[in-house]
């Protein structure tokens, strides 16, 4: 009976104690990990850093700011091996991902961009260029996306090709629009998302040789747009045979010609009492 009442108190300590590793959530072990690695930490960024990695609830962007840095403390600390392996896993998530290291490290760089080259033969990035994805306050699941993509930075004069990736917040794969050159920047008209969910976005700019230079946000943070219920209006622009103002303007020329139409009719030059109350105008 004592066994069975230890091996009872065992489960329940092993179901009810929370995990150290879900004590906290995984952003702010990432917090922890990148405080350490800036105070020169590295043991204590990596113990912090694996254990966010361990949080079940822990969101893609999340796991690849964890690998990123992780990946730093362990280059830092010679394990070099270790350090590829998280790259990997990073690039894994996003081939092009924008790492980031405080200090700009040339030796961390130079590690980024071989494990990089490994995974993706495409990537041609260029630290000073900036793409800004522009959007618009709301959108129909009917009707097109107009956006702008504007880009700065000395890297600009590289680009040749400016895309936008979107896809319904449902969907997995991600589809693909170019844009057209305006002389301010980028328009780029997204098909409709036909259904009622948020779209998410994220522009990319390309070389002539098609690699990638540069991108506003990327497929694990993309721009998100909420999408109400379309009016089955098309275009864009609210439909014109909805507009309140039109229908005003349409009432009170009907009643006007009315108007005109029995004054001239009258034999007394008074105009009829017609068939509407006094001071009564129903509008279609």
């Amino acid at each position: 009976m004592a066994t069975v009442t230890r091996a009872l108190v065992l489960w329940l300590v092993l179901w009810l104690v929370p995990d150290p590793a879900q004590a906290q959530t995984a952003s702010e072990r990432i917090v922890a990990g990148r405080t350490a690695y800036e105070s020169l930490d590295y043991d204590a960024a990596i113990v912090e850093l694996e254990a966010a990695l361990r949080v079940s609830s822990i969101s893609p962007s999340e796991r690849a700011r964890a690998l990123e840095t992780l990946a730093f403390a362990l280059t830092v600390l010679d394990r070099e091996s270790d350090a590829r392996d998280r790259l990997r896993q990073l690039f894994a998530l996003d081939p092009y991902y924008e790492v980031r290291e405080p200090t700009g490290s040339p030796i961390i760089q130079s590690l980024v961009d071989r494990v990089r080259s490994e995974v993706v033969t495409d990537a041609a990035l260029v630290p000073d260029l900036s793409v800004r994805l522009e959007l618009p306050s709301s959108a129909r699941a009917d009707r097109p996306v107009t956006t702008r993509v504007h880009l700065r930075g000395e890297g600009a004069s590289r680009v040749a090709e400016v895309r936008i990736r979107h896809r319904g917040a449902t969907e997995i794969d991600w589809a693909s629009s170019s844009a057209t050159a305006d002389g301010t920047g980028f328009v780029v008209e997204v098909p409709p998302l036909g259904r009622v969910e948020p779209l998410e976005l994220y522009a990319e700019a390309r070389d002539a040789e098609g690699r990638l230079l540069a991108r506003s946000s990327g497929p694990l943070a993309p721009s998100v747009l909420e999408v109400s219920e379309g009016s089955g209006g098309g275009g864009g622009g609210e439909n014109v045979l909805e507009s309140w103002w039109l229908w005003t303007i349409v009432g009170v020329v009907v009643v006007g010609a009315g108007i005109g139409i029995g004054v001239g009719a009258s034999s007394d030059g008074q105009a009829p009492s017609g068939t509407l109350p006094p001071g009564r105008v129903v509008l279609p």
